[in-house]
């Protein structure tokens, strides 16, 4: 395999250093060609750059595929190829990133399940400035896209995503798309922007062991379809986790039976919108409650995927934006959490009733 070799200065990087990059030229990242993506690295850091099409992670140990574990300092950016043709990595065996890292990032590419189930499954002591995806797709992982377990410290100081598409994530229903699992995980700051998550089970976020330091920030996103049965938009139960949503749209939910937010700390809500599909059983996000509209009367043609809006206001995931079509936010805004609420029979019931209530017109299980 030719192996090009280019120094490129990343000023613009967080951690401020020089890192040699690698152009990889086949479709394996294999043991020997991993081996040489890390002699290749200056002052701790490479970027490795993919070319476009199906390229696969398949490193192997004694017995069976083995994972691609970072070396000790070693900081490391994935980028795919730029034009029309996107690189896809898929991944064999989940990534590990033990020891203490500056940072992980991907850019510009598609990342599916080859067989991992999950993108990292972390279980042994680490320390990451950052993980960050931006402009990369996520299709088809079977659990989750980060995992952290066992009873080690795993500390990870900005977990971030950007300008990202999410497709058919956590599809087993085992664990959550972003699942920080353990007491001695410190996430200082996990950051959604710009991105949109169609098809989603378990979970979106569970966090319900330990805080989220700095917060879950949540902004000009696109959610449809999203959360299993009895399982949690956000779930940092009992943790002072603050949760901040700006600008974002919740479609319709996976089930009726879904469940909203669960935290000890605060709910903010900026300039959301939520369609009246989007029903949580139980943990209802009273801070963007339904509005009007259901999502076929949103998006354009949500179930193939295509979330074009059918309204000209600029909400949600940026990429969906459509301002030849009329502004139409004022007729799905999130209408009164503070309603009266009443049964079958129209009689008023306590807004906190159990089980089939009408509420602004609609039928509403809560």
């Amino acid at each position: 395999m030719k192996k090009l070799f280019t120094t490129v200065a990343m000023a613009f990087m967080a951690v401020c250093v020089n890192a040699q990059s690698y152009e990889l030229t086949g479709t394996t990242i294999d043991n020997d060609t991993y081996n040489a993506i890390i002699a290749a690295a200056e002052n701790n850091a490479v970027e490795v750059i993919l070319p476009a099409g199906e390229i696969s992670i398949a490193l192997t140990g004694s017995t069976g595929a083995a994972s691609m574990t970072l070396p000790e300092g070693l900081s490391i950016k994935f980028t795919g190829a730029s034009g029309d043709v996107k690189s896809v990595l898929s991944i064999k065996k989940s990534i590990l990133f033990n020891g203490t890292h500056g940072y992980i990032r991907f850019e510009n590419i598609t990342l599916t399940d080859g067989g991992c189930q999950y993108l990292f499954n972390q279980a042994k002591e680490a320390n990451v400035d950052e993980i960050s995806f931006t402009n990369c797709e996520f299709k088809n992982f079977d659990r989750s896209l980060i995992r952290t377990q066992g009873e080690v410290n795993i500390t990870i100081k900005e977990f971030l995503v950007d300008n990202c598409i999410g497709t058919n994530l956590s599809s087993g229903n085992g664990y959550s798309v972003f699942y920080f699992g353990t007491a001695t995980t410190t996430i200082d700051k996990l950051e959604i922007k710009n991105s949109t998550f169609d098809t989603t089970q378990r979970s979106f976020i569970e966090a319900s062991k330990s805080a989220i330091t700095n917060g879950i920030t949540i902004s000009d996103c696109t959610f449809y379809n999203n959360v299993a049965d009895g399982r949690y938009l956000i779930d940092a139960n009992g943790q002072s986790t603050n949760i901040n949503l700006t600008n974002i749209i919740l479609g319709k939910s996976y089930v009726d039976s879904a469940k909203g937010i669960r935290t000890a700390g605060t709910i903010t809500n900026t300039n959301s919108l939520r369609t009246s599909d989007c029903i949580y059983k139980s943990n209802d996000i009273k801070e963007l409650p339904v509005g009007d509209k259901t999502s076929t009367e949103i998006f354009t043609d949500p179930e193939n995927h295509d979330f074009t809006l059918l309204i000209g206001d600029k909400i949600g995931d940026p990429r969906w934006y459509n301002p030849s079509a009329p502004s139409g936010v004022s007729s799905v805004k999130a209408e009164k959490a503070n309603a009266a609420s009443y049964n079958l029979g129209g009689q008023q019931v306590k807004s906190s009733a159990k089980g089939l209530v009408i509420k602004n017109g609609k039928k509403i299980a809560q």
